[in-house]
Order: C-alpha cells, then sequence, then structure tokens
C-alpha cells in the first residue's frame, strides 16, 4: 500500500493510496482488455480492498503487524481471572442496557478503554515488546468484541446520534 510499517498510520494518508491504487487497478479499467488482465486486475483489486481494510482496522493491524514479526496471538485459556470476570461483566451490562443513556455510556466508556489499548499497542511495537503487543491485542479483541455488540444494540434500538 506504500505506507509506512507503523501501528500508528495516517488514515488520510492510507486512504488517498487506496483510491490512487484502485483507479489504476480496479477491473472496470480493463472490460475492453483480454480476460486475463481483468482477471489480474479482479485479483489485485481485490488484494487491495483487503489491505485497506486491515491496515485501516485498529485490532486487525496489530494482528498483520504482529505476524509480520513471525507471531500471532494465542488463544490462552489461562487469561488473568479477574480480567475475564470484567469482560464477563461488560457483556452482561451491554445485554441489560435498556436505554438510549445507559448503551450510549457503556459505548463511550468502551471507546476510551479501545483507544488506550491503542495507545499502549503503539508504545509497544515502537519499543519491540512483543510480549506486551501479544497481550495488548488479546484484551483489544474482547473489548473490539464488546464495540461490536454495542454497535448491533444501538442499530436495534434505532439511536440515532
Amino acid at each position: 500500500m506504500g505506507v509506512p510499517e507503523t501501528y500508528d498510520i495516517d488514515e488520510q494518508d492510507l486512504s488517498k493510496k487506496y483510491k490512487d491504487l484502485q483507479k489504476f487497478l480496479h477491473p472496470d479499467k480493463f472490460t475492453n482488455r483480454d480476460k486475463k488482465e481483468h482477471e489480474i486486475s479482479e485479483e489485485y483489486s481485490s488484494l487491495v480492498n483487503e489491505a485497506y481494510k486491515t491496515l485501516l482496522e485498529p485490532l486487525a493491524r496489530g494482528i498483520y503487524m504482529l505476524q509480520l514479526q513471525g507471531h500471532d496471538i494465542l488463544e490462552n485459556t489461562e487469561e488473568d481471572q479477574v480480567f475475564l470476570m470484567e469482560i464477563m461483566e461488560k457483556n452482561e451490562e451491554v445485554e441489560n442496557a435498556e436505554t438510549e443513556e445507559e448503551i450510549m455510556i457503556l459505548n463511550q466508556e468502551n471507546k476510551k478503554i479501545i483507544k488506550d489499548l491503542q495507545q499502549k499497542l503503539s508504545k509497544a511495537f515502537f519499543n519491540g515488546d512483543l510480549e506486551s503487543v501479544i497481550k495488548l491485542l488479546s484484551k483489544m479483541k474482547y473489548y473490539t468484541s464488546i464495540d461490536s455488540q454495542i454497535q448491533a444494540v444501538i442499530r436495534n434500538k434505532g439511536i440515532i446520534r
């Protein structure tokens, strides 16, 4: 994609590079070309789309960067029990939220936690502290899942903000 290999990504720069690549690679540009060229443009356009989605989303970007360094997040059944209890409680809070105010407070709190995790991840990547990166990404997975649940509740309740 032509962007620096860093966790802190300039989303505007990424978006511009994505659009520039798609202007060149999009299959619509190859409709009058032979079948092979059209297939190649479809393949590369798809790869650019996938790369863009991965780099744009903080959790996916972190996992990708970790994989570039030869590591994965393992499903750790020995997670900190206190942390797992917190996650279970957060899930229950989301499930039990009935008012718009309750869900929006949970949304704000969760977004703040994710932003804090992103800042810590940035520092851990910068310092080459892969042990911390793995732990932080593992936590981010849980909070990103909670965010998805919150966004589903917001949509289902028709909350517009």
